[in-house]
């Protein structure tokens, strides 16, 4: 792991109701550093992260989990297509996605959400070497992947509108 801190041994973690899970989330969101954030460093196998915001998700469960697997460059404008497992089990990838690694206390919250959530794993429990499975099938093990076989996810709900001025200007707008 490479958050700053051990994983501290989680004393059995009383279940958290739905309600309890998504206000831990919030307090580990509301504490994240963006000044620490990176769009280029390759987040470690098992390292905790908050990801920056994210198209059409207002839940802040949905922007806490641990990187599992990096497939490079064959993301979204040629973004790292970077796997995490999400509490509760949940998980997805993230493409043109901005990372920000969690502080020491934000890391021991985070552990404790994972541990009170009876369908999440924590990332010693995370069985990476059989490897993992993108949207389009394409199966791949290994943490950091080159020239992986994977393609961007399609762009969908992004319109980008052309605007040309009487003066042949050109404005862009992107409606997400």
């Amino acid at each position: 792991m490479t958050n700053e801190s051990a994983p501290e041994a989680i004393e059995s973690s009383p279940v958290l109701s739905p309600a309890e899970a998504e206000a831990l989330a919030q307090d580990i969101v509301a504490l994240a550093d963006y000044t620490r954030g990176y769009f280029s460093r390759i987040p470690g196998p098992g390292e905790f992260l908050v990801t920056g915001f994210q198209q059409g998700r207002r839940d802040a469960l949905s922007r806490i989990g641990f990187c599992v697997q990096v497939r490079k460059g064959v993301g979204q404008f040629s973004s790292d297509i970077v796997f995490m497992r999400h509490a509760a089990g949940k998980l997805s990838t993230h493409e043109n996605q901005s990372f920000i690694p969690m502080s020491p206390y934000q890391l021991k919250l985070a552990r404790k959400l994972f541990a009170g959530i009876p369908e999440s794993n924590l990332p010693e429990d995370e069985d990476m070497t059989h490897g993992y499975r993108c949207q389009a099938g394409i199966h791949e093990v290994g943490h950091i992947i080159e020239n992986s076989a994977s393609r961007a996810a399609p762009t969908a709900g992004v319109v980008l509108l052309n605007v040309t001025e009487a003066n042949g200007s050109v404005s862009s707008t992107a409606f997400i």
